[in-house]
């Protein structure tokens, strides 16, 4: 049997929405969503859940999850996901608990496609040379940005006025759907490694994540309208 931990980052200080790991979407929490979608995956076998919060906390061991209290330091604006995960990672190596993978969740994207988190898992499993996979927004359309307030465009010129059939889709990173990664990656203070597999999907309600009160009333029309078309 593989070791497979997933880790969820709940830090209680958000500002656009207060509480929002938490917050319920149709009655049901952020937080319960996500270990729901943990806890349904062939693969994970441990479910970690790091905060600062303590009614966060109380919520996380309601629902049968190990919870790590974050250190202040990293509970505040400027500490990254990335440098919790690797002091997560360095905690579970010091008490020799090291998993065969981690996998990254992020609570505030509620609407993941089926079975991608274990098609991230699955696709480390069988290729010993890939040391991340993450799953990836799929589309068709041009990108640019703008520096120094000067627009260019990312797409490349010679993709931009091909035929949506024949043209070569743009991946949106998006770890926080589902990611799974070797534990040297993390012990780095990195997600994604060297060597990644990507896992796309396309369906757009899975690309909302939530973090204001707008955010939150979007996803709840959109996931009524998702029941409505299942029935």
């Amino acid at each position: 049997m593989n070791n497979i931990y997933a880790i969820l980052l709940a830090r209680g200080g958000s500002k656009g929405l207060i509480k929002k790991n938490i917050a319920k979407l149709n009655g049901i929490s952020l937080l319960e969503r996500t270990i729901k979608d943990a806890k349904n995956s062939k693969f994970i076998n441990k479910i970690i859940v790091s905060t600062d919060n303590e009614e966060i906390k109380k919520q996380a061991l309601m629902l049968d999850v190990i919870v790590f209290d974050r250190e202040e330091y990293l509970a505040d604006d400027l500490a990254s996901s990335d440098s919790v995960l690797q002091n997560i990672a360095n905690k579970l190596l010091s008490q020799k608990d090291l998993p065969e993978l981690f996998v990254y969740l992020q609570i505030t994207e509620p609407f993941r496609p089926r079975d991608i988190i274990d098609k991230c898992i699955e696709s480390l499993l069988i290729d010993d040379s890939k040391d991340s996979a993450f799953a990836a927004f799929s589309t068709h359309k041009n990108y640019w940005m703008i520096h120094e307030n000067k627009p260019y465009k990312i797409t490349p010129e010679e993709e931009s006025s091909v035929p949506r059939q024949f043209k070569k889709p743009i991946l949106r990173e998006d770890t926080g759907i589902a990611l799974a990664a070797r534990p040297e990656v993390f012990l780095s203070g990195r997600r994604i490694g060297d060597n990644p597999k990507i896992i796309t999907y396309d369906s757009y309600h899975s690309v909302i994540d939530i973090h204001s009160k707008k955010d939150l009333e979007f996803a709840e029309v959109i996931e009524e309208f998702l029941l409505t078309k299942e029935n």
